[in-house]
């Protein structure tokens, strides 16, 4: 289970922040353009992650608590980038700390959707735990060989 969770959080935390990185020269209105574009190809993942294990109405409002706290980390990650264009901190200390703070924020909220997941996840057949792994274990692949090839 453990192995799962890390699993789990390590492909979405690259899933979540990818796409969304902030440009010295960005706009919040660029921001937004990307953000939803982002937030469509997550809607179609997150629907095709959910057709591929077969959630059972029994297993739908738990589902429905992990896809929330998905989109709340979308829009919490562009509203922080969105801050971070409009202040972007005048001095070398002041970047590192919004640094941390932002990545405590994505930390917080990872741990959200790791807890609405395992909660689901803990409902799962073994057919379902096996193929939601095999899931994780391709997105995890992908997100490797995407960062090599940077």
């Amino acid at each position: 289970m453990k192995r799962t969770t890390r699993m789990a959080g390590a492909v979405l935390a690259c899933i979540l922040s990818a796409g969304l990185p902030a440009y010295a020269g960005d706009s919040a209105a660029s921001l937004d353009q990307r953000y939803v574009a982002h937030e469509a190809r997550i809607d179609a993942r997150m629907s095709e992650f959910h057709q591929e294990l077969q959630i059972t109405p029994a297993q739908e409002s738990l589902w429905q608590a992990y896809a929330g706290a998905v989109h709340r980390n979308l829009e919490d990650a562009r509203n922080q980038m969105v801050l971070e264009i409009q202040h972007a901190p005048a001095t070398a200390p002041e970047h590192f700390e919004s640094m941390l703070a932002l990545k405590e924020r994505q930390m917080k909220n990872l741990r959200d959707i790791a807890g609405t997941f395992n909660a689901l996840y803990l409902a799962f057949s073994p057919a379902q735990k096996r193929l939601a792994d095999e899931h994780f274990a391709r997105a995890r692949a992908a997100m490797l060989k995407r960062a090599e090839g940077r």
